[in-house]
């Protein structure tokens, strides 16, 4: 009981600790600083649209941006050191499409280290692309660019498009209430995440296909279009 009560304690520590962190990442809008940013900084413009996402209204609507020099603190067994170096950032949210974090993608990464978060809310993030939508049917992917460059190619405001955690958790994926799911998995995805998503979406349509190529790549080296693009959902497997 001592060891429940305990458990209980921390949980409810480590709940209020990322209530926290988010109050002061939306009253400090701290993602409007780094979209400032892709207005003064060439460098910063050039991210994003050789990234696949050229227009700036989806910079504004969602809350893309840049830090010239972002500060980072390392464990590196031998002490903690500061890393410095531009980043690509992006407002990533809960299910609710509540802002709940910045994710930063280090330009030079730090020992292997691309993404790092702002805060430590511990709140599993969401890319969603179309923001406010009622739809039905849906495409996952795994990370915000892939499916931002995903539902721009795909051009239909009747699809969503989600961007998932490499290992998003059975409460994440079941809050996703739609008819039909075309998951686009990475070329490394193994089998029995398949499975895995497969029994989660139990009673969905669900349906899956394995590139060989990471999408947003594909799209980009290939320049392909929409058509090109649902032509390969079909190849989807139920």
């Amino acid at each position: 009981e001592a060891w429940r009560q305990e458990r209980l304690a921390r949980e409810t520590q480590i709940k209020e600790d990322a209530e926290q962190a988010i109050k002061l990442l939306t009253d400090a809008h701290k993602w409007e600083r780094y979209y400032s940013w892709l207005a003064i900084d060439k460098i910063a413009g050039q991210y994003w649209r050789e990234a696949g996402i050229p227009d700036e209204f989806w910079w504004n609507k969602w809350k893309l941006g840049y830090d010239p020099n972002h500060k980072f603190l390392f464990d590196t067994g031998d002490g903690w050191k500061e890393h410095y170096t531009a980043t690509a950032t992006i407002a990533v949210r809960d299910i609710t499409e509540r802002i709940v974090n910045i994710k930063h993608r280090l330009l030079n990464p730090f020992q292997g280290v691309k993404y790092r978060m702002e805060y430590r809310t511990n709140t599993e993030p969401v890319f969603i692309a179309n923001l406010n939508a009622e739809t039905d049917f849906a495409v996952i992917c795994e990370g915000e660019k892939k499916a931002a460059v995903t539902w721009l190619t795909i051009d239909s405001p009747k699809v969503q498009a989600y961007g998932l955690p490499k290992n998003p958790s059975e409460e994440m994926l079941t809050a996703i209430k739609k008819k039909t799911i075309i998951d686009i998995l990475d070329p490394d995805v193994k089998p029995r995440d398949i499975q895995r998503k497969r029994e989660v979406f139990a009673g969905v349509d669900y349906r899956y296909i394995q590139l060989s190529n990471k999408i947003d790549d594909m799209i980009l080296t290939a320049e392909l279009d929409k058509d090109d693009l649902r032509a390969i959902m079909r190849q989807a497997r139920r």
